[in-house]
């Protein structure tokens, strides 16, 4: 057996295969059929794009190296549920996509407006439900996770791109298609010298995860138990 620092080990580490990062469930699944969904355009609208956004994070994952990306996962103890889910190492990125129609958007202490019309879209907490919640489910499989403070994502609904002039929706950052285009482009860009491997996922936590998928369950959230014993850690 090599001694540690000779060249046989080295040449050992680098032979050593680094696992490719995956992409698992059905972006915009749970809107097939989506009985509770506005009509079926609506329905077609949304899943359009969540369908944008997974692209944009399976050919980040799908690396040497890569994280492994989750999509559309209902809440734990919720009919909600949560379009992404980004497992690098044993950090857990929360990611929503929304799709707005053109318009300017703004933001009033808690209250958001299209225009001159209030917009409660923009202010529902559903990724902060969706950390709360996976860190109690985590929690009660045995397994501990940190959180990165979560995304929403918005796409145009038509030619224009809606101005967003607010910061957040409900209490996450949000940001355009395009923005994060670029930024996970930019943050999951592959690195000399094997920096990489750091995001590959913890195995555990994606197996967890992997139970909450629409594609897997259907939309029975009530029967997901959750703890509550303790909030999540976050990065």
């Amino acid at each position: 057996m090599p001694q540690e620092g000779s060249l046989a080990a080295h040449l050992d580490f680098v032979r050593t295969p680094v696992p490719l990062g995956r992409s698992i469930g059905t972006p915009g699944g749970g809107l097939d059929n989506a009985t509770w969904a506005r009509n079926a355009a609506t329905a077609r609208i949304g899943r359009e794009g969540e369908r944008r956004t997974a692209a944009l994070l399976d050919v980040a994952c799908r690396r040497t190296g890569g994280a492994t990306v989750l999509h559309d996962l209902i809440i734990p103890g919720s009919r909600a549920n949560i379009d992404h889910l980004v497992v690098a190492g044993r950090t857990v990125w929360v990611v929503d996509t929304k799709v707005w129609a053109p318009g300017v958007y703004w933001r009033v202490g808690g209250r958001a407006f299209r225009g001159m019309a209030r917009f409660e879209p923009a202010e529902k907490r559903t990724t902060t439900l969706a950390v709360d919640r996976l860190g109690g489910y985590l929690r009660g499989l045995g397994l501990d996770a940190v959180f990165a403070a979560p995304t929403v994502v918005v796409w145009p609904s038509g030619a224009s791109a809606p101005l967003l002039l607010l910061g957040r929706a409900g209490d996450s950052p949000v940001v355009s298609g395009r923005t994060f285009g670029w930024a996970v482009r930019s943050m999951t860009r592959p690195r000399r010298f094997g920096a990489g491997r750091v995001r590959t996922a913890d195995q555990a936590l994606v197996e967890g995860l992997s139970s909450l998928l629409v594609s897997r369950r259907g939309r029975r959230a009530d029967s997901v138990a959750v703890a509550s014993d303790r909030g999540p850690r976050r990065a």
